[in-house]
């Protein structure tokens, strides 16, 4: 899917009736790419950024398909906080309404807004609810355990 020559990983795949197949996966060069394909696989859309990475690392992305064929992405961005000298987290969701021709410009909701770390991202949908869980924690400064919730 990609041809970067740095690292790729975290691939997954959404399936939906009618020979719709989505991909998303991370690329350590552009962040968080998106494909879709109408035909079963045979042959791919062109690469979609989600993330447009410039400074923040978006990593373990995840995708699921609502019953109406909507395409949900979302994922684990980091960034580093100057003044409090932590790494920041937020999970970005974007959605595709129209089976992942194009998504959503802005970002649907930054749900975590943490001051610790997430991580083990998961995506349901159900019907045309998206549903998303994830383990929040505090990273707790010379203490070899960290807090979560």
């Amino acid at each position: 899917m990609g041809n970067n020559t740095g690292f790729l990983g975290v691939p997954l795949i959404g399936i939906f009736e009618n020979n719709y197949v989505y991909v998303v996966w991370h690329d350590a060069s552009h962040g968080i790419l998106f494909r879709r394909s109408s035909n079963g696989g045979d042959t791919f859309d062109k690469t979609i950024n989600l993330s447009n990475n410039k400074t923040i690392q978006s990593f373990s992305p995840q995708i699921t398909v609502s019953a109406a064929n909507n395409v949900y992405v979302a994922w684990t961005e980091i960034y580093y906080n100057i003044q409090r000298q932590l790494p920041s987290y937020d999970i970005i969701l974007k959605k595709s309404m129209n089976r992942g021709v194009t998504f959503e410009h802005d970002r649907v909701d930054s749900i975590n807004k943490g001051t610790g770390f997430v991580e083990h991202l998961r995506l349901a949908a159900s019907g045309n609810n998206v549903y998303a869980l994830w383990v929040n924690g505090t990273i707790v400064p010379g203490n070899y355990h960290d807090l979560t919730e």
